[in-house]
């Protein structure tokens, strides 16, 4: 989870969620995670802070200088992308021992017998 402090110190700038609108955007953000959004083609990074009715926003510029205070967030990215090519190699092992048991059968690529009314 981000430290609001260290997001300031880092650049990020707090926005206070006044239309219905806004506020209704805050609750949508993930609790306890930046996000990143694009805008008009720029790239923002977002974090909510729901209790204080606000967010707190940064550019790449402002996300790097956090990074370099708080490196160990990135062991949660490390976690998950290693946990999705855990699942993408099981998944692949199982593609792969599929195509070789259909690739073993000799009437695989044969329509069913049954058609020839025996």
């Amino acid at each position: 989870m981000p430290d609001e402090s260290a997001l300031t110190a880092a650049g990020c700038k707090t926005v206070v969620a006044k239309t219905t609108q806004q506020q209704e955007h805050l609750q949508s953000l993930p609790a306890g995670k930046l996000t990143e959004l694009q805008r008009n083609g720029t790239h923002f990074f977002v974090y909510p802070d729901p209790a204080k009715n606000q967010i707190y926003v940064g550019t790449q510029k402002e996300y790097e200088a956090y990074r370099r205070v708080h490196p160990t967030d990135t062991s949660t990215l490390a976690k998950q992308q290693a946990a999705d090519m855990a699942s993408y190699n099981k998944q692949d092992d199982a593609m792969r021992t599929a195509t070789n048991r259909d690739l073993s059968d000799p009437y695989y690529f044969w329509p069913s017998f049954g058609v020839l009314g025996w």
